[in-house]
């Protein structure tokens, strides 16, 4: 039966899709949504960026709510290094541990996972500082519980400066476990089931290698959500093909994997080349993911509160540079459908 139009939508078919392509941008802009038909039956639609956003969050809601979870995983991936990560993990993770959860109205708990055998997020926290740590042992670290179901995860440690911020460290002997994925990939989703058993935690943050490897990959497969950080530089946008290929081969392990945002870091506002490369974002990469407000450009602040293994906000509570971080988790969590709380 072929479908009949409704008030605010317009019909095109598939053969004049091209040649009328301009026109329903136009539309678009306008509010009006478009279906694309094929011998008179629908096939597609096109949808400004606002219906895909809203869309997006139904999904999660919708998968959420089909799953009775609670807890977000959220892993990060760039393969450039240098592109804020680590920084990014850290002050979105404290950001979260201060704000109420609506579910419980309690703080938010939240577990904070390194997965890169050189360490920088458990070396941002203090974790490393103490040569006796259990931080430098193997058995603090998810490599004996990945490499074998039976055996329980690692204990979270407290921060050395935040104890109410809780993490599962790395350091170097998980670089054996990127090369055992290497030699029995059917391991790669064994860490997303270490880490559903972390289930009093409302949020689980993801620091991952600068890499295509395997841990990279196992930590994707764990996640809900990516967030891809990109320093204000061309060049951090060089390798965005392959970094979609990896995406694309970890959704086929896990289906509902969604990028939630790419995450503007070392942005100068003054900078033409770092406006170019946020419209990049805005415009090119758009349908992918929407992009972050921009965390400006302050490699001084952010290195002395990482020298003083504190984030931002407790480093230097009154900088302006704050109100930015939590802006951008305000949109982290809008994007994943869920709450956004003082």
């Amino acid at each position: 039966m072929p479908l009949k139009p409704v008030p605010g939508t317009a019909q095109v078919t598939s053969a004049e899709l091209r040649s009328r392509f301009p026109e329903l941008l136009d539309q678009l802009g306008q509010g009006t949504r478009v279906v694309v038909t094929h011998y008179r039956r629908p096939i597609g639609a096109l949808v400004s960026l606002e219906d895909l956003q809203r869309l997006r969050r139904a999904d999660v809601a919708d998968a959420q709510s089909g799953q009775g979870r609670l807890m977000q995983i959220i892993g990060t991936h760039n393969q450039s290094g240098g592109v804020g990560k680590t920084t990014s993990v850290a002050e979105l993770g404290y950001d979260l541990i201060t704000r109420l959860n609506p579910r419980t109205g309690q703080p938010n708990r939240v577990l904070l996972v390194d997965t890169d055998p050189q360490a920088s997020l458990t070396k941002r926290f203090g974790l490393h500082d103490d040569p006796s740590s259990p931080a430098h042992v193997v058995t603090s670290t998810l490599f004996m519980s990945v490499m074998d179901l039976q055996l329980p995860g690692p204990t979270p440690l407290p921060s050395a400066t935040v104890p109410e911020l809780h993490l599962i460290p790395a350091n170097q002997h998980l670089s054996r476990l990127d090369a055992l994925l290497y030699s029995d990939d059917s391991l790669l989703p064994n860490l997303g089931q270490v880490l559903r058993r972390y289930e009093d935690y409302d949020y689980i943050l993801i620091d991952t290698p600068p890499s295509r490897g395997m841990i990279t990959r196992a930590a994707l497969v764990a996640s809900d959500h990516i967030i891809i950080p990109v320093n204000s530089s061309l060049k951090a946008m060089e390798n965005f093909d392959s970094v979609s290929e990896v995406i694309g081969q970890c959704q086929r392990h896990n289906p509902n994997l969604r990028v939630a945002m790419f995450l503007l870091t070392q942005y100068q506002k003054n900078i033409l080349h770092d406006q170019d490369v946020q419209r990049i974002l805005q415009t090119q990469y758009a349908g992918i993911a929407p992009t972050s407000s921009p965390v400006p450009h302050r490699k001084a602040l952010f290195n002395d509160a990482s020298l003083a293994r504190l984030p931002v906000a407790l480093y230097r509570p009154k900088d302006p540079v704050n109100e930015d971080l939590r802006r951008v988790t305000d949109e982290l969590l809008a994007y994943i459908g869920e709450p956004v709380t003082a």
